[in-house]
């Protein structure tokens, strides 16, 4: 797998900051930085290299063939998120109902 070029963002996002942390145990000798997800997926389904990528943001590719996705054991990569909103905003009902289904209490 080191020999295949590693398609990630460049070193300001927190996807590559946050796979730096990490999985240091992968030595990728060529990288490829790309600032767009659709475009490293796009990449990768030309065959260019290979990425690590959320299973979200890959489902519609995986359920077509286009990209075959493979577990990665004995590495912790799940990550906290935050929804940010501004406070002094309304919030419509949509808006709750959607804060709702994240379980989310405002």
């Amino acid at each position: 797998m080191e020999d295949e070029v590693f398609i990630t963002k460049n070193s300001y996002s927190s996807l590559y900051r946050f796979l730096d942390e990490r999985v240091q145990d992968f030595n990728f000798e060529k990288k490829l930085i790309i600032s767009n997800q659709e475009a490293i997926k796009h990449a990768v389904i030309e065959g260019i290299g290979i990425s690590i990528m959320s299973k979200v943001s890959v489902e519609v590719e995986i359920k077509a063939g286009l990209i075959k996705a493979l577990e990665i054991e004995d590495y912790n990569l799940t990550r906290d998120i935050n929804l940010v909103y501004d406070r002094r905003k309304y919030i419509t009902p949509a808006g709750h109902e959607f804060f709702q289904l994240l379980e989310l209490e405002i």
